[in-house]
């Protein structure tokens, strides 16, 4: 938030800044990779900062998104008890209650027909081609431009210093080496898809946002070896 205001950012892209630089993309990117690079053992682990990653993306990020978006600047027009109803709508969104419902019923122990998990599965399937054919889409529409400051500082955060920060309290909470490792990878994973697919939906630059996505997932291919080497130093 203080990087965006030194910045000076236009309204709109302040929010999508403060969610690329702190969530990241820990299941369609992180998951497969984690996989390949720690094996199977990690995958407890990936869903762990996954849960916790999608909470702050849907309580924190979505919300900022949408005060700092169009959305935000038309609620500036409301009553204040029509302000503080549009904030409540935006915190409890569906997604975010569709997942404490899901908590609280894997808490629970309650076991759904298979047929609902049949059709969840397919739908969920689903996901990640159809987020990928609509950044597709926004990419042909709006196309690359080349990265200003903002968008630098954006891939410095998600490539170096969100994984140094979970590094450091790793390190600080002497967790174990697979937790470390995952936990370093994942916070080192691009843009989250979900930021840029809900990003017109919250009035903010889904351009921006879409290039943020692009161009982290493209660097995070030469930056994961080099974590990997530094984590080898480092961790034992």
């Amino acid at each position: 938030f203080a990087v965006s205001k030194l910045l000076r950012l236009e309204r709109r892209r302040i929010g999508a800044f403060i969610v690329m630089c702190g969530l990241s993309n820990t299941l369609f990117v992180g998951m497969p990779v984690c996989r390949e690079l720690l094996g199977d053992a990690c995958i407890p682990y990936v869903f762990s900062h996954y849960i916790a990653n999608t909470l702050c993306f849907w309580i924190l990020g979505y919300t900022i998104m949408s005060y700092y978006g169009e959305n935000g600047e038309n609620a500036q027009t409301l009553s204040r008890g029509g302000r503080v109803w549009v904030m409540v709508k935006r915190i409890f969104s569906i997604p975010l209650i569709v997942l404490i419902l899901s908590l609280v019923l894997m808490l629970a122990g309650v076991q759904m027909p298979r047929l609902v998990l049949s059709a969840a599965d397919h739908l969920g399937n689903c996901v990640t081609p159809v987020s990928l054919i609509y950044i597709g889409f926004i990419l042909y529409e709006y196309g690359l431009k080349r990265p200003r400051l903002g968008m630098i500082l954006v891939m410095v955060f998600r490539s170096l210093i969100m994984p140094a920060i979970m590094l450091g309290l790793c390190l600080l909470y002497k967790t174990d080496t697979l937790v470390t490792y995952t936990l370093v990878l994942v916070c080192a994973m691009p843009v989250m898809t979900q930021s840029v697919v809900v990003s017109a939906a919250a009035g903010a630059d889904e351009s921006y946002v879409m290039e943020g996505a692009t161009l982290s997932t493209v660097l995070c291919f030469g930056t994961i070896p080099l974590i990997m080497t530094i984590l080898k130093q480092i961790v034992h």
